[in-house]
Parts: C-alpha cells; sequence; structure tokens
C-alpha cells in the first residue's frame, strides 16, 4: 500500500506594510534563509542587482526579491535586502485565505491607511472578466475572475540611509 504524501501548510500571513510572513521587507539574505529553513528553493535567478528565490513549501509557494544595496548606494558595505514578496496563497491574521474569499471581501480587508486605490490605467482584455489591479504605496492586489488573487508587497519609498545604518 502506497503511501499518502503529507502535506504541511504553508503560512504566508498577510502582515500590512512589512511583507507576507514569515518574510519581511527589509530582512538580509540569511534572515530571508533563516526564514525558510524548512522549505524548498524551487528557482533562484540571480541578476546584477538582485536575486529572486522561489520557495515551496506543502504545494504553496511565496517568491522573495533581494536587492544588492551596493548597486543603490554605492560605497556602502555590500548586502542583499528583501524588496519584494509575492504569493498567491496567503491569508489574513484571521486565518481567511485569499483564495477562497470573494474579490469584494478581500478588497474590503484594505481599510484606513492600508485602503488600496485602483489603478485605471490596468484594463481587462475580456469583457466577461472581472480584472482590476489595485495599487497601494507597497502593496499590489491582481484579481482576474477564475484565477487564485496575486498579491505582491514591495518597497517603494524606503528610508535607505536609516536601513544601512542598522
Amino acid at each position: 500500500m502506497a503511501k499518502k504524501k503529507a502535506k504541511t501548510r504553508a503560512d504566508f500571513e498577510l502582515v500590512f506594510g512589512q511583507g507576507i510572513h514569515p518574510f519581511y521587507l527589509g530582512m538580509e539574505l540569511d534572515q530571508v534563509f533563516a526564514a525558510a529553513a524548512s522549505w524548498k528553493i524551487v528557482k533562484s535567478v540571480r541578476e546584477d542587482s538582485d536575486i529572486t528565490i522561489h520557495l515551496g513549501k506543502g504545494g504553496k509557494t511565496i517568491e522573495v526579491s533581494l536587492i544588492n544595496t551596493v548597486w543603490l548606494y554605492p560605497g556602502y558595505y555590500g548586502n542583499y535586502r528583501a524588496y519584494y514578496i509575492w504569493t498567491q496563497d496567503a491569508r489574513f491574521a484571521d486565518g481567511k485565505r485569499l483564495s477562497k474569499m470573494k474579490n469584494k471581501n478581500i478588497l474590503s480587508r484594505f481599510t484606513g491607511e492600508h485602503a488600496l486605490k485602483r489603478d485605471e490605467t490596468y484594463e481587462s482584455d475580456s469583457d466577461d472578466e472581472f480584472c482590476g489591479h489595485y495599487d497601494s504605496e507597497q502593496t499590489l492586489l491582481l484579481l482576474i475572475e477564475g484565477l487564485k488573487p496575486s498579491l505582491s508587497i514591495k518597497l517603494r519609498k524606503w528610508d535607505w540611509e536609516k536601513m544601512l545604518a542598522d
């Protein structure tokens, strides 16, 4: 008799303005690997200024991109900091998974300082699909009918001087 493959749950929890737990904006490379100690590296891509790591656990994936601070500020000590995190497997702090929620219920969660503003420059190729590209200072939520919601957090206005002094 074949053993059933155990699936461990990957808990990618949205932490407003900070990242998607267990990965946070501003983490250094060693911190990213420490947070992903029990995860599988599915893919990694290194370019001139950044490293993108695709991590998988229990059938769920998350992408973490780190940028080289020397590339931004020549002369500073060289290290990599997380500036972009993406997944289709996020959940809110109360445990509700974005992939199991209706689009309007997802949007109602982004309120106050974390309210998302619709980006009117994004257009659908099809009139029978609901497409929305929502953009705030650091959060991008892509809702396309029939597909899992895509959530990404990105540093745009980052106090690099303070971050590099840490």
